[in-house]
């Protein structure tokens, strides 16, 4: 391999298909902040850096520290990393917006099924509801990713206490929030048509996914599938 020196500058195909590449990394850390970062300094920092990072690969190409292919891999694989920073940043938010979707619904529940399904099911939704939004907000706020809210650890310890691990008790607590959003979905309420005399009929009940736009409900059902990728990752688990 020749190596150029110092001053040389490569104007070839290659180094220009690097440059390209570095300037493509900074326009889509810019879009991922965009979405991610409400703090506009938080925001300027992180292009900056990630900045930063295509421009000292491209001066490695220049001087030829690094031949274009390695300079193209190493924009590649900071393109992956920040990919999936951004959907793991999206994932906790969605988490966020599940439990405090949760927390109304378990109240919705209980008050639009004239209190029938409330200690069936409309409580245990409150209840996760709240560690989700525990878990998810302090992640978010700390940018990390393992907080344990003390619902899990109940079921963690649950887990271990029958003789099992702590990765049961997590799939225990996924596939109890699967069961919960269909509950939550097909629990029976109160129609917005209904009409009262004496008291409410099975007539006057409905689906509770009949109230609810198609918005929430599809995003329902991508928080469910979600659940289904953790129990996966927790069952995969040696």
């Amino acid at each position: 391999m020749t190596v150029r020196s110092e001053h040389e500058v490569p104007w070839d195909d290659d180094f220009w298909e690097v440059s390209h590449a570095a300037a493509r990394l900074t326009q889509y850390a810019c879009e991922v902040a965009a979405r991610c970062l409400d703090d506009g300094m938080l925001r300027l920092q992180f292009t900056q850096e990630m900045a930063y990072v295509g421009k000292g690969i491209v001066e490695e190409v220049r001087t030829g520290k690094k031949t274009p292919e390695q300079g193209l891999n190493l924009i590649k694989k900071e393109h992956v990393e920040l990919t999936q920073q951004a959907l793991q940043y999206s994932r906790l938010v969605a988490g966020l917006a599940a439990g405090v979707l949760q927390v109304a619904g378990g109240v919705a529940v209980c008050k639009l099924s004239a209190g029938i399904a409330c200690a069936t099911g409309g409580i245990a939704l409150v209840q996760h509801g709240i560690n989700g939004i525990y878990e998810n907000g302090r992640n978010i706020i700390q940018r990390r990713t393992d907080t344990v809210g003390p619902l899990r650890s109940g079921y963690q310890e649950m887990a271990k206490a029958l003789g099992g691990k702590a990765s049961h008790g997590n799939v225990a607590y996924g596939v109890m929030e699967i069961a919960l959003s269909v509950f939550g979905l097909t629990t029976l309420v109160v129609s917005r048509s209904a009409w009262r005399l004496y008291r409410y009929v099975r007539a006057d009940m409905v689906p509770a996914y009949k109230k609810m736009g198609t918005t929430l409900v599809t995003f329902e059902l991508g928080v469910n599938v979600m659940n289904g990728e953790l129990i996966w990752v927790e069952l995969t688990k040696e």
